[in-house]
């Protein structure tokens, strides 16, 4: 039997299923809002990513 890959280990994407933005404006679209960062910073966990 195979052993089993420990993926904790891995730093990197495994798959080709997504595709890493490779440009400044690609990244944007994740960039959290101000709001979503100030909601963060007084210990709540931000919900809202997009």
């Amino acid at each position: 039997m195979p052993a089993v890959k420990d993926f904790s280990t891995v730093h990197s994407l495994v798959g080709d299923l997504f595709r890493m933005p490779s440009s400044e404006a690609e990244w944007k679209q994740y960039e959290l809002s101000k709001e979503q960062i100030e909601r963060g910073e007084d210990g709540r966990r931000v919900f809202s990513l997009l």
